[in-house]
């Protein structure tokens, strides 16, 4: 950190990461949607073991907050309060235009036709 913030940083007491904590939650990150072979002993069929036990699947494009040498992921309570924080209203509004964009048939490149398949929605 830089030296002015390292010191106020301290004084508050606030919890620090080294360098290796950091590094050990984007190993975590990219691994937990992993799975090893665990072979059954009764049918000899491989069956997938996680490697993070307690990670929520998929873990993939997750936010990680890293505080103290340990690592919180913090995307799925978000996505779960978004009505909360955001407004029902607007949480539905922002779905619906998710939805539209993602939908496929559009582009935001103007020389395509934009709404194909949408008929006379638009």
């Amino acid at each position: 950190m830089v030296a002015g913030i390292e010191t106020g940083w301290r004084l508050l007491s606030l919890p620090e990461n080294l360098p290796s904590d950091v590094a050990h939650s984007i190993l975590l990150c990219s691994t937990a949607s992993r799975s090893r072979a665990k072979y059954s002993t009764h049918t000899l069929s491989s069956v997938p073991r996680l490697t993070h036990p307690g990670a929520k699947m998929p873990f993939w494009g997750k936010v990680v907050y890293v505080a103290g040498g340990r690592s919180y992921e913090i995307e799925d309570k978000l996505w779960e309060l978004e009505g909360d924080w955001l407004g029902r209203e607007n949480s539905e509004v922002l779905k619906k235009g998710q939805e539209f964009l993602m939908g496929g048939g559009v582009s935001w490149d103007t020389e395509k036709r934009v709404g194909v398949g949408m008929g006379s929605k638009l």
